[in-house]
């Protein structure tokens, strides 16, 4: 008879999930996806002053052409942790927490209860 050994089986865990337990994620859930603003006019628009847009993505997060690249992901009281691969040259930085409204149509970018947030932008238009 073979006995597994602990060790082994951190090991197996790891190679079949992708990462060793308790891990931080490298992804975004999905209620997070899209594009956030308090300025509707700027849902779904092209330019070059877009830094009232928000957007989040499964692997990143930013604004206008400033996204920034998850590294890591992690539950953090009633929002999301978010760290950020390095980079050379930027504009802005990335908000490092994420927080929704119950609803699911804003997002904050701080825990603080005055952050007054951003607003989802309309489907279809993400």
């Amino acid at each position: 008879m073979i006995k597994a050994r602990p060790i082994f089986c951190l090991v197996g865990a790891a190679l079949l999930t992708g990462a060793a337990p308790g891990a931080e994620a490298a992804t975004i859930p999905p209620a997070y996806w899209g594009e956030w603003t308090n300025q509707p006019r700027f849902c779904n628009s092209e330019g070059d002053d877009l830094d009232s847009v928000l957007t989040v993505t499964e692997t990143s997060v930013g604004y206008f052409e400033n996204l920034w690249r998850v590294r890591a992901v992690r539950k953090a009281g009633r929002g999301l942790r978010v760290t950020y691969h390095p980079r050379a040259e930027f504009d802005m930085y990335a908000p490092s927490f994420l927080r929704l409204s119950p609803d699911g149509m804003r997002i904050f970018t701080s825990d603080d209860q005055r952050d007054t947030g951003y607003k989802r932008c309309p489907k279809g238009k993400s």
